[in-house]
Parts: C-alpha cells; sequence; structure tokens
C-alpha cells in the first residue's frame, strides 16, 4: 500500500511530535514538564523507642568498705564479739573495752554525739530541699528554679549545697523528664541511705555514752554499719575491724572507643552468667584515667555501676501482681457463683487445699529468691545505653535516598524531602526532621522518581470486591489512570 503526500506529512509530524516531547523531557533539567511516577512499593514511617548502646563486662564487688578504729587513749581493750565472715547489722556489738578516765570518754563521746547532730540536721534538710524541686516542663524555666533553689537559706552546709547545684545542673541539662526524675530520686535515695548511716552512728555513740554512765568503767562499741566482717586486728592495729557494705556494685572497664560515650547517670541492663537474673542499674562513675598508661596496647578506662534500689523494683513487681492476682481471683469468683447457680449448691471452700496451696507458693518464692541472690565475685553481662530517644519516628535504613525520602504527599504528589537521621539501630534510623509518624514514603523504583510530580501506584487486585466495583466511580478512577500512564 503506498502512501500519500498527504500521509506522509502526517507521519512525519507524527515522529517529530514524539521526538520533541522525548528531547523535552531529556533537556528538563529544572524538571518544568510533568511526569508521573509509577511507584510499586511503599511504605509508613512507624514510632519506636531508639537508642544506642555499649556492650562490656564486669563483676560484682563490694559498694564500699568501713574502718572501725580503737582509741587505746581511752582504755583498755577487752575483748571482740565478732568473727571474721560475719554478718553483721547496724547496732550489732563488736567489741568492749574499760575506760581509764571516765570524764575524759564521756566528754569525747558527747563531742561526737554534738558533730553527729549537726551533719544529720545538714542532710535532713538537703532532702528536704530536693524533695521541693519540681522538675519542669520546659527547659527554659529549669536554670531560673535551680538558682532559686540551690540559694534558699537553711541549715544545709557548703558541702550540701554544691552536691545539690550539682545535681540541678544535670537535671537541667537532660531534655527527658523522666531522667531528670531519675537523676533526683537518685540524690534523694544517696541522701536517705547516707541519713540512716549518720543515724546508726549516733545510736551507737548514744548507747556508749549510756552504758559509761550506767557503770562509770565499760564501754561496749556496736556497730554503725550493715555489712561482712572481712578482717579482724588481732594485734588491735588499725584499722581494728573492716566491715564491707552488704550492697553491691558493678566494676567493669570501657575501652578507649567507647570511654567518651559513657557518663554518670546513664542506664545499664545487667544480666549475671552466674543465674542469668536481670537487674537495672545506673553509671556511678567513670576515670577520666585509664588503669594503666602504655604506648603498646588500647588503654581501658575503670567504671562503677549501682543496682537501682531493689524495693522499688520488688514493689513495682508486687503492684502489678497484685493486680494480676486480684484479676484472676475475681475471674475465678464469677466462674464458681456462675456455676453455684446453675448447680444450686453453695460455694464450698476447702481450707486444707487453699493452705497446701500457700505452702506450695512460698516454698517456690524462697527458691527463687535463694537462685536470684547476688554475691560479690559474680560476672555479668553489661548494656550501657549512651542514648536513647522516646516515641521517636523511625524508617528502614533501605528507604532512604541519599540523604532524603520520597514522600507521598495527600495531594497526590510525591517530593523528594531532606531528612536529619539520628539514632542508627540495626537498620533502622530515626529521622529527627524531615518525616513525621504516619507518613508514607515511595521505595521502589527510587531512581525513576521525579520531585516533584503526581503518583500512581500498582493495582492491587486483592483488595477488589463486588462492592467497590458497583460504585460509580471505579470506571473514571481506572480511565484517568490509564490516561496518566
Amino acid at each position: 500500500m503506498r502512501l500519500t503526500r498527504k500521509h506522509k506529512m502526517s507521519l512525519v509530524l507524527a515522529v517529530l511530535f514524539v521526538l520533541t516531547n522525548v528531547l523535552l523531557i531529556y533537556i528538563d533539567k529544572e524538571q518544568k514538564v510533568a511526569k508521573t511516577s509509577h511507584i510499586k512499593e511503599w511504605t509508613e514511617v512507624t514510632e519506636q523507642d531508639m537508642y544506642e548502646s555499649v556492650d562490656t563486662t564486669g563483676v560484682l564487688d563490694f559498694s564500699e568498705e568501713s574502718f572501725i578504729y580503737f582509741d587505746d587513749s581511752l582504755g583498755e581493750f577487752q575483748s571482740f564479739m565478732i568473727e571474721e565472715g560475719q554478718q553483721v547489722h547496724a547496732g550489732e556489738d563488736l567489741y568492749s573495752y574499760e575506760v581509764r578516765n571516765y570524764y575524759e570518754t564521756a566528754a569525747q563521746l558527747e563531742g561526737e554525739m554534738e558533730k553527729l547532730d549537726g551533719e544529720i540536721t545538714a542532710i535532713e534538710a538537703a532532702i528536704t530541699k530536693m524533695e521541693s524541686y519540681q522538675i519542669p516542663s520546659s527547659t527554659s524555666s529549669a536554670p531560673a528554679q535551680a538558682n532559686s533553689l540551690s540559694s534558699m537559706d537553711d541549715d544545709t552546709d557548703e558541702d550540701e549545697n554544691s552536691m545539690i547545684k550539682s545535681f540541678l545542673e544535670e537535671m537541667t541539662q537532660v531534655q527527658d523528664t523522666g531522667q531528670a526524675e531519675l537523676i533526683k530520686e537518685q540524690y534523694i535515695t544517696e541522701k536517705e541511705k547516707e541519713l540512716a548511716q549518720k543515724e546508726a552512728e549516733q545510736t551507737s555513740v548514744e548507747t556508749q555514752l549510756s552504758e559509761l554512765t550506767a557503770t562509770g568503767e565499760t564501754v561496749t562499741v556496736e556497730s554503725p554499719y550493715d555489712g561482712v566482717v572481712t578482717n579482724i586486728s588481732e594485734t588491735l592495729e588499725d584499722p581494728l575491724i573492716t566491715v564491707q557494705s552488704a550492697e553491691l556494685v558493678v566494676k567493669g572497664e570501657l575501652k578507649e572507643q567507647d570511654h567518651s560515650k559513657v557518663e554518670p547517670e546513664q542506664t545499664v541492663y545487667i544480666t549475671m552468667a552466674e543465674n542469668d537474673s536481670k537487674e537495672e542499674g545506673l553509671i556511678e562513675e567513670v576515670d577520666e584515667i585509664p588503669d594503666e598508661i602504655s604506648l603498646k596496647g588500647k588503654s581501658k578506662y575503670p567504671f562503677i555501676a549501682t543496682l537501682l534500689d531493689e524495693e522499688i523494683q520488688d514493689e513495682n513487681q508486687g503492684a502489678e501482681q497484685e493486680d494480676f492476682e486480684e484479676e484472676q481471683d475475681d475471674q475465678d469468683l464469677d466462674q464458681n457463683q456462675d456455676e453455684d447457680q446453675d448447680s444450686g449448691k453453695g460455694l464450698e471452700i476447702n481450707e486444707s487445699d487453699d493452705e497446701s496451696k500457700e505452702t506450695e507458693t512460698v516454698d517456690e518464692q524462697e527458691k527463687e529468691e535463694e537462685e536470684d541472690k547476688l554475691f560479690p565475685g559474680y560476672h555479668a553481662d553489661l548494656e550501657i545505653i549512651t542514648k536513647e530517644s522516646s516515641q521517636a519516628s523511625v524508617v528502614d535504613e533501605k528507604d532512604l535516598d541519599d540523604s532524603g525520602i520520597w514522600l507521598m504527599t495527600p495531594k497526590g504528589t510525591i517530593i523528594k524531602n531532606p531528612v536529619e537521621i539520628g539514632i542508627e539501630m540495626d537498620s533502622l534510623i530515626e529521622i529527627t526532621e524531615g518525616a513525621e509518624v504516619g507518613e508514607w514514603i515511595a521505595i521502589d523504583p527510587q531512581d525513576r522518581f521525579t520531585s516533584p510530580s503526581p503518583f500512581i501506584t500498582s493495582l492491587d487486585v486483592k483488595t477488589l470486591n463486588a462492592k467497590r466495583l458497583k460504585s460509580d466511580r471505579w470506571f473514571k478512577d481506572l480511565m484517568t489512570g490509564f490516561i496518566s500512564r
């Protein structure tokens, strides 16, 4: 079939039209020609708690050791009342001596009482001051409140004021109010322990003074500490008795590359190698100087982590257990009542069965407590949380295109949005700016997307049903899709 001149001219014009459009699209660097992006795969920005951590190992050790002395100028030593390895409690008798000069000994004990009174008053004032501090909702008002609090005129001495100021500075620097509350609680807990220690020392001195007044010649010295007696000087050389604290800490070492990441007050999760028990703690201190400096090899920096107060953990677990048991009891009671109504029989209680069950429960609890008991020398695996972000906007690493994402807008357009990333955890990336939870992003094929442009998605036949096909819009939407292609 021969083409007429008119047909040839039409064919040439059509080819020129196509080539011109292709050329325009090719040289359209500013993307003024609207293109449609076909999205085959997309995903949603999700919400997740993100954190970075440092993994290391540690060993349990006594938190501190305390020394008890004997001033032989006050009298003649009589006898020890404890043995090495023995567990002692505050107020328990340690040793006794016979005084040489009643008035001199009484004056010294009264001086110690007066000193302890002042220290106790200062600690109580510090606790009251910190308890009155309200964690501000915004960090902008925190410094003014901290300065106002640290300048209060009360019975707090200079050392306590300095410590309070240090804790307040820590609280005003953190962005998370929960972390600030944790710092506040830790300070109060430490001060309460210190207060209990001073009160125990005061009781010990008071008892010695009372005994001296009663006998006129003999004084029995009581322990102001709870712990284990690890050394007794039979030769009466100082220290006369060494008591290791009953509280345990975790001691470990950090590698050079991890040292700058770890700071006091960071949370640490502790898993015991001996019994797989899990504890939570806080980094207490990190040494600035390595345990050994050498040109060869890598330096290691010692650190200490404290275990969180077990009473708080037990209270939380106990409250959860009580709620669970109450719920179970209510369900069992309702079930028994329904059965009684159906059968017409009363609720029978077998007291002997209940008692045996309670005994078994107590035995199981004691067994679990014994298995979970911690001892000095136990080794542990540590996970130190160096950075964390709660309820963060998160995408998978593969969903990023260079330093941005392809954001699908509600208007039906796709744009490449630059983003700032935060914490990286496994294959997940925190988006700190540029995307929010719930937004949709295109992930395939990224190399064919243009920004900005309208987009279409592949037809998902599985979502079609008779109800949707009866809609008046389905044919119009289908044609729009074809035309957009």
